[in-house]
């Protein structure tokens, strides 16, 4: 990927023929699979920088493999194989891209289909694309226009939390005990009671991974603040979560924060999730269980 800098710093210095053989040297890493290099280098990364300066420097002489590598770029964030340096390069890159297509949107129509095969006309606002809001009973879309179109992207937000989520242990183990004053884990408490939640999570595959670790409360718990113990990074401390920081390895490593308990009633306890913040081959979550909680008397 240095010849595509180089490239470009040499077409800015007006050396037409070093900044071409340089960008044509550059063969673009496999598209459609994101190959973990290390912490800040991935094939997704490379592919989206080299997309990305030759939209910005070489859009006359856009290599033939543009297309290729915005459907490689596509098909690994549709997946879900990104991190965070990764996601913003292919950001930069799709935004480039869809400059050189400029225009071809301009007449663009969507319909949503429902279950009952009924067609509604989304109303459309561009900014910078055309987008719409849709409910969750829209099963399919068509796209008309009079242009040619070529190939169409598109991305879809939902809000909420994942019902069907399963548990799972990809390049990393965790788990996660509610521990009272006695040092014994529980599954009921009083209103009150202060609790120890203890994380417990390894490296299973690497030898160190860097993880993001995030813990959603039940309703019945508030954080108390400053309570956060153990070796990590950073931890922020939210409403409605504990988010830890920390590099993991093959031996336990526990990591611990108190709640209060302040409302009575059976409570529903999601999973504690944690996931690689550089590798998204890693992650790991416990199944939901429950807390009853009661009024002492």
């Amino acid at each position: 990927i240095v010849s595509a800098y180089l490239a470009s710093c040499y077409l800015m210095l007006k050396d037409f023929k070093k900044a071409d053989d340089l960008i044509k040297s550059y063969a673009p890493d496999v598209k459609e699979k994101f190959i973990f290099y290390s912490d800040y280098d991935s094939s997704s990364q490379r592919n989206a920088i080299y997309l990305y300066l030759c939209n910005k420097h070489f859009a006359r002489n856009l290599n033939a493999d543009a297309q290729s590598i915005a459907d490689g770029l596509i098909t690994v964030l549709s997946e879900g194989k990104f991190n965070t340096i990764s996601s913003a390069s292919t950001l930069l890159a799709l935004l480039s891209y869809s400059e050189s297509q400029e225009g071809k949107d301009a007449n663009i129509k969507i319909n949503a289909i429902d279950k009952d095969k009924k067609e509604n006309a989304l109303n459309l606002t561009a900014d910078p694309f055309p987008y719409s809001k849709f409910d969750s009973g829209v099963n399919a879309f068509t796209v008309l226009s009079n242009a040619d179109l070529g190939k169409i992207y598109y991305s879809a937000l939902q809000q909420g939390f994942d019902r069907s989520a399963k548990e799972h242990a990809e390049g990393a183990e965790i788990s996660r005990e509610y521990i009272d004053g006695s040092g014994s884990a529980v599954s009921a408490a009083n209103i009150g009671d202060e609790l120890t939640v203890r994380i417990r999570v390894r490296a299973k595959t690497k030898d160190s991974v860097s993880l993001a670790i995030v813990d959603l409360l039940p309703a019945c718990f508030e954080i108390i603040s400053g309570s956060q113990n153990g070796s990590y990074s950073s931890s922020d401390a939210r409403e409605d979560r504990m988010i830890f920081y920390a590099s993991a390895y093959k031996n336990i490593l526990e990591l611990t924060y108190k709640v209060k308990v302040v409302t009575k009633g059976s409570f529903t306890v999601p999973g504690v999730f944690t996931a690689g913040l550089y590798d998204p081959e890693v992650s790991a979550l416990t199944k939901q269980s429950a807390i009853e909680i009661t009024q002492p008397n």
